[in-house]
């Protein structure tokens, strides 16, 4: 029965698997009032850092309680990104339309292009900052745009593939469900030790500890024997 045996790395990776769709589905519904978009993307980077790949008490749990304590400050987030997105994308649509008759419409495109990229670039770290680190609303801004700009490379990595992720959601919806916990998973690592590296060069510590002690290693174990046993029966 040792196939079966909790610490089995394929019964592992299908824990992790159900862990990432459940994530996936509460940002799904978390992203439902638009304005919650920033909030919920930031509760689901928290959570697959924390608990799908940490020692943390739940996916659940831990999802809607950063929810909750983001609420307010994430709705002023999505409202900013949501609202410089929007004028971002008709100046390019009025740009892409006139183009070949209006020189006004050519100067808009040309110039909402590296502003989209600019904007892109922010959306994606916009999330992950807000999740790690506590502040106002400019901090949080100035932080956003200080680690896009720290690895160029990761950064056009990441946002091409958050637009294939768009363009597959957009043929096959249903994969919505494990796409977006599954893209955190992708770059959580790398994200992880650049915001360690920050703290460490700036000498400030980890604001929740990795492990919480003896104890809790002892419970963990305890229930990986309580579920091995049950896996036997």
């Amino acid at each position: 029965m040792g196939a079966f045996k909790y610490n089995n790395p394929i019964i592992r990776i299908l824990i992790k698997i159900a862990n990432l769709i459940v994530v996936s589905l509460y940002w799904v519904i978390g992203c439902i009032p638009v304005l919650t978009i920033v909030t919920s993307t930031s509760a689901m980077y928290y959570t697959v850092t924390k608990v799908v790949n940490g020692t943390g008490d739940g996916v659940t749990k831990a999802f809607f309680a950063a929810f909750k304590e983001n609420f307010k400050k994430g709705i002023l987030l999505s409202l900013i990104t949501a609202g410089s997105g929007a004028i971002l994308f008709f100046d390019l649509y009025f740009g892409y339309m006139n183009f070949r008759t209006d020189v006004f419409a050519m100067v808009y495109f040309f110039i909402g292009i590296p502003l989209a990229f600019i904007w892109l670039s922010l959306a994606v770290y916009l999330p992950v900052v807000f999740a790690r680190f506590d502040g106002t609303t400019g901090v949080i801004l100035q932080m956003t745009a200080y680690f896009s700009s720290r690895n160029i490379l990761r950064t056009l990595l990441m946002m091409a593939v958050l637009v294939l992720i768009v363009f597959l959601v957009d043929y096959y919806p249903v994969l919505l469900l494990v796409l977006p916990g599954l893209y955190m998973d992708l770059f959580r690592n790398s994200l992880e030790k650049m915001i360690g590296k920050y703290l460490s060069d700036n000498g400030y510590t980890e604001p929740e500890p990795k492990a919480r002690g003896r104890e809790e290693e002892e419970q963990r174990e305890l229930t990986a024997l309580e579920m091995d046993e049950l896996f036997k029966k």
